[in-house]
């Protein structure tokens, strides 16, 4: 590993898995996987930590690991936030400058920190995102500052997480010897390391199919026109296969990782595999394949079929010429790219890491696209934040005109 001037650490907190991953830069070269570790657990429910000591000892195994491999100890993590408890709004903000007056930086910090949009204690703002700044009656202005006027407004789109959610994650965190330098929501994170800048410019759907949830978002002209989650992932499959074959949730899991198989086409009708029965009885069972496919299919097209309809329902596909990118363990299941491409009615690709060195293969880019894509915000956005303060992000990448909307809400 050649040296490195920055690292950065990203901490992803799933519903079904803790994963960790450390990104390096060297002035001038692309980012560089450094690390990677990933452990299965439960330890969270609807976007609260429900088991502390669970948590805690799985963030531990896993930055061990990184230390093991890269001999860095982390001290600070950027950290996810579930995208089904998130808002978001948009607005315009306005200040008055006491006459005519050049611009300072000083004035654009004035604007940005005073334009909170939601009035309620009870939501944490998490990102603030600039689409456009206007002076007096000029809009459209990408940089205010050096330029006349004597009023100065912007366009500004913003997430806010419930304060509980928000001091759940953080205690987690600070309980496992960790500072939180970051929050960022799971779409956001996965952005940063599967997409590309012709996508963006293209246009491309971004569906994460998670364990007990789904995010989708919608890309076009460096624009984010649809950002939402659903309440339903990989684990509505694993439930039906523990109730199909009648065997324990844990051993349904390890049976759809490892055999799982969402259209026929894929399925081995030879193939059988012993399972163990409810109960804890000694006699292991049977079942093939085939059978395991009929399970899996229906509750696979069921939670495309939602998906799409909610992508058609408010956009053109036609627009999205980059297709789709699938990620999320959920999207892991063989054959889940052709029934996905069927109800989408696009091209459709399982997410690998974009635009980074080092190890990208040290996990499928499903599992590590989310932890990834963290640690490469932290490289971005290198000041820590204090989540007493506004979280500002410049008019660049990918938001460089930005616009974002209530989960529900959407614009074509």
């Amino acid at each position: 590993m050649r040296s490195v001037n920055v690292i950065t650490a990203g901490l992803d907190l799933g519903s079904t898995k803790i994963a960790a991953a450390l990104v390096g830069t060297e002035s001038g070269s692309p980012p560089q996987l450094l690390g990677f570790s990933q452990k299965r657990c439960r330890f969270m429910r609807d976007g609260a930590i429900v088991n502390l000591e669970v948590m805690t000892s799985v963030v531990q195994e896993c930055l061990e690991e990184l230390r093991s491999l890269v001999k860095y100890h982390v001290h600070d993590v950027v950290v996810n936030l579930p995208a089904g408890s998130i808002r978001s709004e948009s607005g315009e903000h306005r200040i008055e400058m006491g006459g005519k007056r050049e611009v300072k930086h000083r004035h654009i910090q004035q604007l940005l920190h005073s334009s909170r949009l939601v009035d309620d204690e009870d939501w944490i703002m998490i990102h603030s995102i600039p689409e456009e700044f206007f002076l007096d009656d000029q809009r459209g202005i990408r940089s205010a500052v050096g330029m006349i006027g004597s009023s100065l407004g912007v366009r500004m789109h913003q997430i806010y997480a419930p304060r509980r959610t928000v001091d759940s994650i953080l205690f987690g965190v600070a309980k496992s010897r960790l500072k939180a330098v970051h929050l960022v929501i799971d779409p956001m994170a996965s952005m940063e390391s599967l997409i590309t800048q012709d996508e963006q410019e293209l246009g491309v759907w971004l569906v994460d199919i998670g364990g007990g949830y789904s995010s989708l978002a919608a890309i076009r002209n460096n624009r984010i026109l649809l950002l939402t989650a659903m309440d339903f992932g990989g684990d509505s499959v694993t439930s039906d296969i523990a109730i199909g074959v009648r065997t324990p949730i844990r051993d349904a899991e390890e049976i759809k990782i490892k055999h799982g198989r969402a259209i026929p086409e894929l399925a081995d009708e030879e193939l059988e595999m012993e399972i163990t029965p409810l109960g804890g009885g000694r006699t292991r069972r049977k079942i093939t394949q085939q059978l395991l496919t009929e399970i899996i299919q229906p509750r696979m097209e069921e939670i495309l079929d939602m998906i799409a309809q909610t992508f058609h329902g408010h956009l053109d596909k036609n627009d999205y010429h980059a297709g789709v990118i699938l990620t999320g363990g959920g999207s892991l299941i063989r054959g889940v790219k052709e029934l996905a491409e069927k109800h989408f009615q696009l091209p459709v690709i399982q997410g690998n890491l974009r635009e980074i060195e080092g190890l990208p293969n040290l996990a499928p880019a499903a599992l590590t696209s989310n932890a990834v894509g963290l640690a490469l915000y932290g490289q971005r956005h290198p000041t820590a934040r204090s989540f007493g303060q506004m979280p500002v992000h410049p008019i660049s990448r990918f938001f460089k005109h930005s616009t974002l909307f209530r989960l529900g809400g959407f614009r074509k």
